[in-house]
């Protein structure tokens, strides 16, 4: 195996890589886990045939538990063990007593192999970039919740560091028998998600109501999912459409696609259902793909709206228009500022309350 330089800056903050372990990784395993400064924490077994047993299933993919090697400029810097806290309730049940544990709350545990890597802050970056990737890979994922012994302060710092919050203190079995059951429980929420919108023109809304979705994606430059072909929402394809046959300038406010940032994943659509009115208003509209929801991309989405509405110095108030049953909807304008204002009649959606806003909030 290479070894590091251990005091060149240029390798610490090097490129950090990373990629499930395999048997051929089992040797190094054992060689980090026999380590003063990891048995002191994890207290492993590292035979050949104990390090299998432990970590061969996941190697194999036959459960859930995922471990994953870092490497910092291609050389091997610690170790990665993530899963859904769900997936083993044993552990879950020790949990909840202490810290509310949501459904889809994932958890990692961690090690830097090399004790000459220790205290150099690689633990804080292996965290923070495990954290980036978990993110991208399970986008289910609604926060990590870590627990760690109230001695391990390295460990905890290192949490801290990378933008863990300590949420509760609690009992739990040790790792280590040596060690009472004292345990900091540590937090963190996946970020706001984040969206930019794609123009969908005329050609592209003609291409869909086609069925032709090799073209349209083509023609956006963006993955464009089968859900923009679903009877979910041609009929606003068609009614955009006439839209800008009859008022041009339209096609500048209406309908676009939605794409998460940075992993480009089209997630929906949304826009406005026109130009501003003589009054300076528009109202927003947005609809996300059934894949995606319930992850935050429809508050995402209005996020970008608003913020395109308030750099436009023609628009001067928002509105939202929302049918009184569609709680997911009214949960993804909360806390924008809008105020309920009244209601109207919609021929496809029924009664539907009115929210407004003014564009640019003081």
């Amino acid at each position: 195996m290479p070894g590091r330089q251990h005091a060149d800056l240029r390798t610490v903050s090097g490129m950090m890589t990373w990629r499930h372990v395999t048997p051929e990784d089992f040797a190094l395993l054992a060689r980090w886990l026999a380590a003063p400064h990891v048995a002191r924490w994890w207290h492993h077994e590292t035979s050949v045939a104990a390090v299998e047993r432990d970590f061969g299933p996941s190697a194999r993919r036959e459960e859930p538990n995922e471990d994953l090697l870092a490497f910092l400029d291609g050389v091997p810097l610690g170790l990665l063990q993530r899963s859904f806290l769900h997936d083993y309730p044993e552990y879950l049940n020790e949990l909840t007593p202490i810290t509310a544990v949501p459904a889809r709350a994932m958890t990692i545990d961690y090690l830097i192999g090399d004790a000459a890597d220790v205290g150099r802050g690689l633990g804080t970056r292996l965290i923070r970039s495990a954290l980036d990737r978990l993110w991208a890979e399970h986008r289910d994922a609604e926060c990590v919740i870590v627990a760690v012994h109230a001695d391990n302060i390295g460990s905890w710092r290192a949490l801290e560091k990378a933008g863990l919050t300590r949420v509760a203190h609690g009992e739990l079995d040790p790792d280590n028998p040596i060690d009472d059951r004292r345990h900091h429980i540590y937090r963190v929420d996946r970020p706001p998600r984040s969206v930019r919108f794609v123009p969908l023109p005329p050609a592209v809304l003609a291409a869909l109501l086609a069925g032709d979705l090799a073209t349209a994606r083509a023609a956006t430059g963006v993955p464009l999912s089968e859900w923009f072909l679903s009877d979910e929402v041609t009929w606003l394809w068609r009614m955009r459409l006439d839209q800008i046959a009859t008022d041009p300038r339209s096609a500048d406010w209406i309908v676009r696609a939605a794409v998460s940032v940075p992993d480009e994943t089209v997630v929906g659509a949304g826009g406005f259902h026109g130009p501003p009115d003589s009054a300076g208003m528009v109202e927003i509209g947005y609809s996300t793909d059934p894949a995606y929801r319930r992850r935050g991309y429809a508050r995402a989405m209005v996020t970008e709206l608003l913020r395109w509405a308030a750099a436009d110095p023609s628009v001067s108030t928002v509105r939202a228009s929302i049918s009184p049953q569609n709680a997911a909807s009214l949960a993804s304008i909360a806390g924008f500022g809008f105020t309920h204002v009244g209601e109207q009649w919609d021929d496809k959606d029924g009664t539907e309350l009115l929210y407004e806003r003014p564009a640019r909030l003081t």
